[in-house]
């Protein structure tokens, strides 16, 4: 990966919001805008906005579900992967991370 690349991976990630999404996604797989507007209790055009700047980037994936739209983290980045095990573990140190960790455990872990 080159330092360009780096760079602007760890840009999007220092977004508080952006990283609160990104350890949702590393965490639970694939989940819809609308259970990550309801996880972080954020508007959806918010949540869908910073989707948007994550998947430009290429590190989310999206995928249509009839009127649904799904996010997963995008394969084949290596640093994202490594990022993410780091990240999800010490985000839980912040409390609306960890807020947003309960909600998820019940919407998204009920579903499975």
């Amino acid at each position: 990966m080159k330092c360009d690349e780096v760079s602007r991976l760890l840009k999007a990630l220092a977004e508080p919001t952006r990283l609160r999404l990104v350890c949702l996604l590393a965490r639970y797989g694939t989940i819809c805008v609308c259970e990550l507007t309801e996880i972080t209790e954020l508007p959806q055009y918010h949540v869908s906005r910073h989707l948007g700047m994550l998947r430009n980037l290429g590190l989310v994936a999206d995928e249509r579900d009839g009127a649904r739209v799904n996010y997963k983290l995008a394969g084949g980045n290596d640093l994202l992967a490594q990022l993410t095990d780091v990240l999800a573990t010490a985000i839980e140190s912040c409390p609306r991370a960890r807020q947003d960790l309960q909600r998820a455990a019940m919407l998204v872990g009920g579903r499975r």
